[in-house]
């Protein structure tokens, strides 16, 4: 579990949310991230399990690589994965589970500017999603966490002058799971395999970070041209 707690403690906090947006003023971003998307899980039953993201009129900030920041007020997230194996024991009381794209999901994470300003459903970053791994944490009941791989990232609308990282992270904490979609019923789950007592075969969430990072070694470098950035100036 050792993992999991350097996961736990390594979630990009976001910090505030604005309502205005303008144009991209450079070529890598060093972050971006929402907050509350709305997520499921619909257990196995004749096919995958199967784990979304989606959700709309979301704030996004997006960290530039000259310091300075992108912030739209409405934004839509969809991402669709699905349950690759059961990582833990499912007789245990600590779920998780390995997610990939699949035949009822594609792996693509898709965020979209729906601003009027961008004439709505714009394009602002699509990546595909590998080796995402959700896991509840093992210092707080009922609390997950997970992080997986993106790859062949393209950016797009206001962000169209990025093209930098393809590559990185992206990392979620989901709080807690519940029996009904108005989230009042929570449930602590044990596996990804069996879906709870109560259960309709599908549980709800509230993603409270959606974060895409570039990987370490990729931000050091971002960190370092900023610096060379404001030396040239």
């Amino acid at each position: 579990m050792n993992r999991w707690r350097l996961l736990w403690g390594g979630t990009v906090t976001v910090l505030a949310l604005a309502m205005v947006s303008t144009t991209a003023r450079a070529e890598s971003i060093s972050s971006l991230g929402t907050t509350f998307v709305s997520t499921t899980y619909t257990y196995p039953n004749g096919g995958p399990g199967t784990l979304t993201f989606q959700d709309t009129g979301l704030g996004l900030i997006a960290s530039l690589g000259d310091m300075s920041q992108q912030n739209f007020g409405n934004v839509a997230l969809t991402l669709s994965l699905e349950l690759d194996s059961e990582q833990g024991d499912p007789a245990d009381a600590m779920a998780e589970g390995l997610f990939n794209p699949g035949l009822a999901a594609n792996g693509v994470l898709t965020i979209e500017d729906l601003s009027e300003s961008a004439g709505g459903g714009t394009v602002l970053f699509q990546a595909d999603i590998v080796d995402f791994l959700l896991a509840e944490s093992e210092f707080v009941d009922g609390a997950f966490t997970g992080q997986g791989t993106f790859l062949n990232a393209v950016y797009g609308g206001a962000l169209s002058g990025v093209t930098d990282p393809t590559g990185g992270l992206l990392e979620t904490s989901l709080i807690t799971w519940y029996l009904d979609e108005a989230l009042t019923q929570k449930v602590n789950i044990d596996n990804f395999v069996n879906p709870p007592a109560g259960s309709n075969g599908t549980i709800y969430g509230e993603s409270a970070q959606v974060n895409v990072v570039p990987e370490p070694a990729t931000l050091a470098l971002l960190s370092l041209g900023g610096l060379l950035l404001r030396r040239r100036r």
